[in-house]
């Protein structure tokens, strides 16, 4: 029955982010900040993790394009997973900025850290992250050292598809 009910429950979800995803009405920033928010809370409660979020007021109501919705929020979603089953943490933060044309998305833990190289066969997650910002333009930054925990930065130029040196 737990199983049962485990999938049932991924099987909503799943529906849930596809209908988000192809709603005309979320193609805005504030829209795709408050999606995250709500999936990292609603997650890193299910995971018994503590999640803080801090925003910087008054982002821009820009358009967002879907492929950067999609892969920014698959992207903070592998984070959250890979904190879940990895880190041992028990808070999360996600920080959210807008400043000089670059948005900052920062999902920082407080787990168990890792050294060594990302290369590893078991860190295809980190390479995913990478390759998802690289399509939209975007770096990922990666942070971390043994009992230090995680930070993973998406960093963005803004609006998507503008040029800069970051």
């Amino acid at each position: 029955m737990h199983e049962m009910a485990t999938t049932i429950r991924r099987v909503g979800e799943s529906l849930d982010e596809i209908v988000w995803a192809v709603n005309p009405r979320h193609d805005t920033l504030p829209r795709l900040l408050d999606y995250i928010c709500e999936y990292a809370v609603q997650f890193s409660q299910r995971a018994g993790i503590r999640c803080r979020a801090d925003f910087s007021e008054g982002m821009p109501a820009d358009t967002v394009p879907p492929e950067v919705r999609h892969n920014v929020f698959l992207t903070v979603k592998e984070a959250l997973n890979n904190i879940a089953r990895h880190s041992g943490a028990t808070e999360i933060w996600l920080r959210v900025s807008l400043a000089d044309d670059i948005l900052r998305i920062v999902i920082e833990d407080n787990g168990k850290g890792f050294g060594g190289s990302t290369t590893d066969a078991g860190a295809d997650g980190l390479r995913n992250m990478r390759q998802r910002m690289e399509e939209i333009r975007g770096q990922f930054q990666l942070t971390s050292a043994p009992d230090q925990g995680t930070r993973i930065g998406l960093i963005l130029p803004w609006p998507p598809g503008i040029r800069t040196s970051s």
